[in-house]
């Protein structure tokens, strides 16, 4: 799947139902291959983008908060900076999702 959506540096990636994080870290490493890739890019630049994308761009929530701590770790096992997981119901009204995922 990530392979088809074909994410890249600058593209927020989202996952309502994050699971595991398994989406989540597979949509990382491929951006992250993209950037090793970037010849323009010295090694410390590469470094601080990919911590940028971590950081900034992957989001995941889960209603189960179990399984939110579940993908926190997974996401940490791979260095993704600040993980950018959270308990929430993805049902709810997207204003309220957006402040949620704001104030995390």
């Amino acid at each position: 799947m990530v392979k088809m959506i074909d994410p890249s540096d600058g593209e927020s990636i989202i996952d309502p139902a994050v699971g595991s994080a398994g989406l989540l870290v597979r949509a990382m490493l491929h951006v992250w291959e993209k950037i090793d890739e970037a010849k323009h890019l010295n090694e410390i630049e590469k470094k601080e983008r990919k911590y940028s994308f971590a950081r900034y761009y992957i989001r995941g929530m889960d209603i189960n908060p179990d399984l939110a701590k579940v993908a926190k770790m997974h996401m940490v096992v791979y260095d993704d900076g600040h993980t950018g997981i959270f308990c929430a119901n993805s049902l709810i009204d997207f204003d309220e999702l957006k402040r949620l995922a704001v104030d995390y």
